[in-house]
């Protein structure tokens, strides 16, 4: 998923899935996991996430 191209992945199995990622450069990354750590309002992750270089794009119409 290369830095600067909107990307994303979607769960549509109906189950749990785990996923894990590794980026580089992190960036602000770090940071931003720590501020969004149990932050319940979705919302609010997207706002806290734009501070820190992430900017969350709607999901795909069917």
């Amino acid at each position: 998923m290369p830095q600067g191209i909107p990307h994303g992945i979607f769960n549509k199995s109906g189950r749990t899935v785990k996923c894990l990622f590794w980026v580089s450069p992190t960036r602000k990354l770090f940071e931003l996991f720590n501020a969004i750590h149990n932050v319940p309002d979705p919302a609010e992750v997207v706002r806290l996430a734009a501070l820190h270089e992430v900017d969350f794009l709607p999901p795909p119409g069917p």
